[in-house]
């Protein structure tokens, strides 16, 4: 799938995310339509009202279902989900720290 491809049809956003956040991520069709919040663009996607950006953990039912699928796309967007495990009372904080800035780089080198 193209850039073409996908700017061609309604893209489905959050209302608030216009104004606030990073560049990247503002919509990339010319064709939009907001709502206030994930479960209401989950809907409208779901309604074939148009294609959206939408948390993993709110669409793997629909997934499942094969009533949605994923479209595979130079600028997609992949997220992990980092934990951290210590021992109860341990203080390396110094260690936590490291990591949490590591994670943060990374992030931000996606930008």
């Amino acid at each position: 799938m193209t850039s073409t491809d996908i700017t061609a049809h309604r893209q489905i956003v959050l209302s608030h995310l216009f104004d606030e956040i990073h560049q990247d991520f503002r919509p990339i069709s010319s064709s939009t339509m907001s709502f206030s919040n994930y479960q209401e663009v989950l809907e409208a996607v779901v309604d074939n009202l148009g294609w959206g950006i939408i948390p993993e953990t709110l669409v793997k039912q629909e997934l499942r279902k094969e009533h949605l699928v994923v479209l595979k796309h130079p600028n997609g967007m992949y997220y992990e989900s980092f934990g951290e495990m210590s021992r109860p009372n341990d203080h390396t904080v110094e260690t936590r720290q490291a990591l949490i800035d590591g994670i943060e780089e990374g992030i931000y080198d996606l930008f």
